[in-house]
């Protein structure tokens, strides 16, 4: 199965390596992305493996959540369309997610 991360998901990732890079250390920024591209691996695997997350907003009927490990309170949370899962944000579970999906949008795949 294809991934595709759209623009507010690419934005998170930065954030959250920049903050483990300012505040914590190098190194754990550099595990971070590796645990959050194992994360990737793992639902491209098996997309319908996360759990099931569900938000008024439309665009985001079927959402799914998967935890980063090692980084457990940080989510990735996707949709599944055909054959192609779009990582739709990387969250830490203490944000405001209802305000944060509340008007969320869901970017087209760029397909080759």
């Amino acid at each position: 199965m294809k991934a595709f991360i759209q623009r507010s998901a690419r934005d998170d990732i930065i954030q959250h390596y920049l903050y483990f890079l300012e505040v914590e250390s190098p190194d754990l920024a550099d595990r971070f992305l590796v645990a959050m591209n194992q994360a990737v691996d793992k639902i491209a695997g098996a997309p319908l493996a996360g759990s099931p997350r569900h938000f008024a907003n439309p665009a985001l009927a079927g959402l799914r959540m998967w935890r980063i490990e090692g980084f457990d309170q940080i989510r990735v949370y996707y949709v599944v369309r055909n054959d192609v899962f779009t990582i739709i944000r990387i969250l830490h579970n203490r944000r405001d997610l209802g305000a944060i999906f509340e008007d969320q949008d869901l970017d087209e795949p760029e397909m080759e």
